[in-house]
């Protein structure tokens, strides 16, 4: 009956050990997987569209708007214009 109680608690443990083994290996997938993310080759397969300099920009009107509350065609009428007619 002893062996039985062995047995029983050994199978428990090697449960938990397995248990904890792939809680392990789905944490390090994800982890590697949003580490790929961030590879630039990746990212251009992911966002085939995406222009920095666009993005930029959209960003500089944005602080421009909420932060400064100037509207964009006040400053910037043609969009090729020289910002630095301003200074």
């Amino acid at each position: 009956m002893r062996r039985g109680d062995l047995s029983a608690e050994r199978l428990s443990i090697e449960q938990q050990r397995l248990t904890l083994e792939k809680s392990r290996t789905s944490q390090e997938m994800e982890k590697q997987f949003w580490e790929w993310t961030k590879r630039a080759d990746v990212v251009e397969k992911l966002y085939p569209h995406r222009d920095p300099l666009k993005m930029r920009r959209e960003v500089e009107r944005l602080v421009n708007r909420r932060l400064l509350g100037i509207r964009d065609d006040a400053i910037f009428p043609d969009e090729t214009a020289d910002p630095a007619i301003l200074i």
